[in-house]
């Protein structure tokens, strides 16, 4: 068993297939969490996670949708029967689907929506729940620096992100009384599939590494980000003077 920041810890990452997620429940369980890894692509998680590598005995792979009520209902109780306790709860889970207000149809409006922030609404429910009866939490939700200040033509991403932004506000507010801390982390650019997909249609091959850079920003590595919610995720933080990292 590894010893570390988070030992002893029931950790929830969900989205941990790809990205940031995956990082993430890498990083919990090299800090001695035991990791249930949450994501809808089966087949990817089980990839991500083989039986047969490192972390076949630190983290749990589980296949189910965020965004359904039944499921992440089922899925808690589970985790109660098996683990008694959730200790830090990691929202991940995310699309991106570009388009200004008047290119997104109701379909894409509704799937970010119920991807980005139902989900997260699902998920800290149940998980309040549990840390209440504990008297202690730590729930982390991927934002967006997309959720504060916009980007072109990502309308239903960028109220997606600013909801959960918003949600982790207000969570921090409820229940800091209760030993439950609600951050929320909201980077500008992570080297993810998602940002790779995102930005895919708008690259010209023909720009040098330089003109992208400008015409983007700084693209983080999943490790930077993995790190600050790490950081969130350890007892060693007291308090954030802030509900919310950009």
């Amino acid at each position: 068993m590894r010893m570390g920041r988070l030992s002893g810890k029931v950790a929830i990452v969900t989205g941990a297939a790809s990205g940031i997620g995956n990082q993430t429940a890498r990083d919990f369980a090299e800090a001695g969490a035991k990791v249930i890894a949450v994501d809808l692509n089966d087949g990817a998680l089980a990839n991500a996670f083989p039986d047969s590598s490192d972390y076949s005995e630190t983290i749990l792979a589980i296949s189910f949708d965020v965004t359904d009520s039944i499921a992440v209902e089922e899925f808690f109780d589970s985790v109660e029967k098996n683990f008694g306790r959730v200790d830090v709860l990691v929202n991940c889970a995310g699309i991106g689907i570009g388009g200004s207000i008047i290119e997104t149809s109701d379909e894409v409006w509704d799937r970010v929506i119920n991807v980005n922030l139902r989900s997260v609404f699902l998920m800290c429910r149940a998980a309040v729940r549990m840390m209440v009866k504990e008297g202690a939490g730590r729930i982390i939700n991927m934002g967006s620096a997309a959720g504060v200040i916009g980007v072109k033509d990502q309308s239903a991403y960028c109220a997606s992100k600013g909801g959960v932004v918003l949600l982790s506000k207000q969570m921090a507010v409820d229940f800091e009384h209760l030993g439950i801390r609600v951050n929320a982390v909201c980077p500008i650019g992570v080297n993810t599939p998602l940002l790779t997909n995102q930005l895919e249609p708008l690259v010209d091959p023909s720009q040098t590494e330089t003109e992208l850079k400008k015409k983007f920003g700084t693209v983080l590595p999943v490790q930077e980000v993995s790190a600050v919610i790490l950081f969130l995720a350890t007892d060693g933080l007291s308090s954030m003077p802030v509900p919310y990292i950009q």
